[in-house]
């Protein structure tokens, strides 16, 4: 997305002011990869959903909370300038999405007791910003039927697939808010993969365990790039607006050590190795 916004005519400042933020966002989702990743298990999250909601509340920031925010966050413009340019790259984001290949919907909505009150500067930011709908709802005489009402929601800006954002008890008669965000993302690769070379080959789901899985494969022209220690693949997805970005340890205990090193910095540096070239590329099977 940055690369595809610097691209063409040297940027305008209003330009500029965008990918600043698109590339502080891309900061703070490493650093949060890095906070997570010690868990077990596989990890799978959206960081530009968390930036989003976070940039929301940010509008309503101020003194030491809106600094700690800020320098956490990486909001690190002034708020009228950081949201302007916030709401423009929503805006970028959204229009990668075309009828015929790639859906990318975006969604952010305030969920509000009534006895809960906005000021009009705040209210006014989020819808213009940040579209986000405004709902009511009695959290304090009926948090259950609140809470399926958020779920219904973002269920269906999700196309089903998040039924259960909200468990039970997690909201409460004294929920005064929820600000909820939702990204759906559905998109045809450039080049499918023939269903007919798929088959099972091996694959390593530790240091010392492997599996045999169903393969999809192909070969093409790919942008495509290496290091000693890992193979990098941009697969894009139709339209060639957005790519799938796949960093392959060379040995199975080589995992840790790459995601040790997962930075802004060093992942535009590794797909700055990348030039379109022939790939045979093999893939687990995945919807």
């Amino acid at each position: 997305m940055i690369a595809a916004m610097a691209a063409g005519q040297p940027a305008s400042a209003a330009e500029k002011t965008i990918l600043h933020v698109a590339h502080e966002n891309g900061a703070f989702a490493f650093e949060l990869y890095q906070a997570l990743r010690a868990g077990d298990g596989n990890l799978f999250f959206s960081p530009y959903s968390i930036s989003t909601a976070f940039a929301m509340m940010y509008g309503g920031a101020r003194g030491e909370t809106a600094q700690q925010m800020g320098k956490t966050l990486h909001f690190d413009l002034p708020q009228a300038e950081f949201h302007a340019a916030f709401g423009k790259l929503q805006a970028h984001v959204a229009a990668l999405s075309n009828k015929d290949a790639v859906t990318l919907a975006l969604a952010n909505s305030l969920w509000l007791n009534p006895s809960f009150t906005l000021t009009d500067a705040f209210t006014a930011l989020v819808e213009q910003a940040y579209g986000a709908n405004l709902f009511f709802v009695d959290f304090m005489q009926q948090p259950e039927e609140s809470h399926a009402q958020i779920n219904a929601w973002v269920a269906e800006q999700t196309r089903q697939k998040i039924a259960e954002l909200l468990k039970s008890g997690d909201v409460n008669s004294d929920t005064r808010v929820v600000l909820a965000n939702a990204i759906y993302f559905q998109a045809n690769w450039r080049d499918a993969f023939d269903e007919k070379q798929t088959w099972n080959a091996p694959f390593w789901i530790s240091n010392d365990e492997q599996i045999e899985t169903p393969t999809m494969q192909q070969t093409g022209a790919f942008e495509y790039g290496e290091t000693d220690d890992m193979q990098i693949l941009a697969l894009p997805y139709a339209g060639e607006s957005v790519y799938l970005v796949i960093l392959l340890p060379r040995e199975p205990d080589g995992l840790a050590d790459i995601e040790a090193q997962m930075s802004m910095k060093r992942v535009m540096e590794w797909l700055r190795l990348t030039q379109k070239q022939k790939v045979v590329v093999a893939l687990p099977k995945f919807a």
